[in-house]
């Protein structure tokens, strides 16, 4: 750790201090640090982990831990695909500025500590994406259109009950089945961008 807790790896392997910016960022929270890679600091293990050769316009370029937190700076346009994070425990938040542009069927499904989940460019969001995330508490999809497959309940939210959840969404879907459901068996503040 560098500074004040801030450790920052490029790339190209150049370590220094930094803060995090404020586009073209995500930043997840684990507690106990248990991460999906092995070396957390790793821009080239969270590019493979993302295969953001594939499901980004562009990869990371640099990965700041923060001791239980990682940001990771660059992609552009990234899918968070089928399955990615599911059944993973530790998952607590997911803090996406401008980078996630789709999350993929069950991509964080029985992420059973997950509170947050914001993605405030995402349009597009799979069945069952958020199903069983039964701690969460802020919902930020600001900029989603299509919510599953159809408008119906495709178990985006399925078994989140009794929560008290801010939830931002675009009015286009606030009659969709998956939102009717979070209200329906939850506390929810609704907010449209």
């Amino acid at each position: 750790m560098i500074g004040m807790g801030l450790s920052m790896v490029t790339q190209n392997g150049v370590t220094g201090e930094s803060t995090p910016p404020s586009t073209n960022s995500l930043t997840m929270t684990f507690p106990l640090a248990h991460f999906p890679v092995v070396d957390p600091a790793s821009v080239s293990q969270w590019n493979t982990f993302f295969d953001t050769s594939n499901e980004a316009d562009m990869p990371f370029h640099t990965a700041i831990l923060d001791g239980n937190s990682i940001t990771l700076i660059g992609a552009v346009n990234l899918n968070v695909k089928t399955s990615r994070f599911a059944g993973n425990d530790y998952m607590a938040n997911f803090t996406d500025v401008d980078t996630v542009t789709s999350i993929g069927i069950s991509a964080f499904e029985n992420c059973f500590s997950m509170e947050t989940a914001i993605f405030p460019v995402c349009t597009t969001v799979g069945d069952r994406a958020f199903n069983t995330c039964i701690a969460l508490t802020t919902i930020d999809l600001e900029n989603c259109t299509q919510l599953g497959s159809t408008t119906g309940d495709n178990l985006v939210f399925q078994n989140i009950i009794g929560n008290t959840i801010d939830l931002t969404i675009d009015p286009s879907i606030e009659t969709d089945g998956d939102i009717l459901y979070l209200e329906a068996n939850n506390t929810v503040t609704l907010k449209k961008k």
